[in-house]
């Protein structure tokens, strides 16, 4: 993974996001894909909504522009820590159950 520069799928399947997990433990961008870290994680680059060209010119200018793919890798990231994170799932899922507690 070392030599890559992002990770390009062209998943429809809305399934829970594992190549884009992968990505963000490798701190790749991840372009398509449309499961639910990819719509959290990176939704600016996720395939949900747009058409394999779209995906492919995404996939083009990240290539080129090594800013614009570390401020990706960086959102991402902030994303991950913020919604996705053991911590943050912890809190959501006390918050959760407090509503049944009586």
């Amino acid at each position: 993974m070392a030599r890559h520069k992002l990770i390009l799928q062209l998943d429809r399947s809305h399934v829970p996001g594992q190549v884009a997990g992968d990505s963000l433990l490798t701190r790749l961008a991840c372009v398509g894909g449309d499961g639910a870290i990819e719509r959290i994680a990176f939704p600016k680059t996720c395939g949900e909504g747009r058409s394999i060209s779209e995906i492919a010119s995404i996939a083009l200018d990240l290539l080129k522009n090594a800013d614009s793919r570390f401020a990706i890798v960086a959102e991402s990231q902030e994303r991950a820590l913020e919604q996705l994170s053991f911590q943050a799932v912890r809190s959501q899922l006390a918050d959760f159950f407090a509503q049944f507690a009586s």
